[in-house]
């Protein structure tokens, strides 16, 4: 069994944000699959599905993303799930829009789901899905935007153009995870 995460926050008025990425890679997985019914367990909305040959549980957090590990972390256990079988797609602030990178055993950086997760796991020694999101450009003259109100900021008019794209490329990276392997999807999807 695998334990797919996608990461966010709750509520209407983040879903378009950069910080929610996570959760429209992880909807669009379960649409493609048509998968419409969710449930509700351990702070988290949920839906168990078999892709292929393997069972799946898709995850979406409602804890908001600073607490994501306190649902990531009953699922693992109830379901006994192995770390070697949990796939997190998350925000990257050091990956430029567009581009997705398939880690292992990375630190959190600045990402606060991500540190709650690997306190609640006491481990950094599971599969990541960096869906690009870039920093805030600097406009001369101009302080710089806040990471925190970047993330949480919607996407640009121009990424927007490419959003559906984007978020399709990271379902074909979970799809490939679970086909080929994390090291082959990691050669067809890093970016370069």
């Amino acid at each position: 069994m695998w334990l797919v995460v996608g990461l966010g926050n709750p509520g209407s008025e983040y879903s378009k944000t950069r910080h929610n990425i996570g959760f429209k890679v992880v909807d669009e997985f379960a649409h493609r699959l048509k998968i419409s019914n969710w449930s509700n367990k351990f702070k988290g909305e949920f839906s168990k599905i078999t892709f292929e040959t393997h069972e799946v549980i898709i995850l979406k957090p409602q804890t908001y993303m600073n607490l994501s590990g306190e649902s990531v972390q009953p699922f693992l256990q109830y379901f006994k799930i192995p770390l070697s079988h949990l796939i997190v797609v998350h925000d990257e602030l050091d990956i430029d829009f567009g581009k997705i990178k398939i880690q292992r055993n990375r630190g959190p950086g600045g990402h606060n789901g991500l540190r709650s997760i690997q306190q609640l796991l006491a481990t950094q020694d599971f599969l990541r899905v960096k869906m690009g999101v870039g920093k805030p450009a600097k406009i001369e003259g101009q302080p710089s935007m806040n990471i925190a109100d970047y993330v949480l900021s919607p996407f640009s008019k121009e990424e927007q153009l490419k959003l559906d794209e984007f978020t399709n490329s990271g379902v074909d990276a979970l799809e490939t995870i679970l086909r080929k392997g994390a090291d082959k999807a990691a050669n067809i999807f890093n970016a370069k």
